[in-house]
């Protein structure tokens, strides 16, 4: 049986970081099911400078391939897990989603939305979606808010 690999990325770097739990459960239920073997993705191993290089551009992923770009590109799909911050997502989130582009092409993608609030982190889920598309992603069109 070939096994299909959807690895969990955990989207902020922040210390005591309340999703960090969240990421590491959808890790456990992702590995849980027959057929499908799972990873935790910390954006703290990824993003190292609050500076990236589009994956086009000189020293991008595609003239030197990432360890994210590997990840990425032996998925079949991707489950990110983001806390809302003020009503959007954590900037490092950012900088790595925007390291790659033409290795998401047809990737689908699941959202978790994590938040203190009484809304279950709709607005961070809302948010994030247009970048998500504009980086050709296949969006699963539920998410999970917790």
């Amino acid at each position: 049986m070939n096994t299909k690999h959807i690895p969990v990325v955990l989207g902020t770097a922040r210390a005591e970081r309340k999703s960090e739990g969240v990421a590491l459960a959808t890790v456990a239920i992702i590995g849980a099911l027959e057929g499908y073997s799972s990873e935790l993705v910390d954006v703290r191993e990824h993003v190292r400078e609050a500076v990236t290089v589009p994956s086009w551009g000189t020293g991008g992923a595609d003239e030197l391939p990432t360890k994210w770009k590997e990840i990425v590109e032996r998925s079949h799909a991707l489950v990110i897990v983001t806390p809302e911050y003020n009503h959007s997502f954590p900037g490092e989130l950012k900088l790595l989603l925007d390291s790659l582009h033409d290795s998401y092409l047809g990737k689908t993608v699941g959202l978790v939305g994590v938040s203190g609030g009484t809304l279950g982190a709709a607005r961070v889920v809302d948010h994030i979606k247009p970048v998500l598309v504009e980086l050709k992603l296949q969006l699963i069109k539920q998410a999970v808010h917790i």
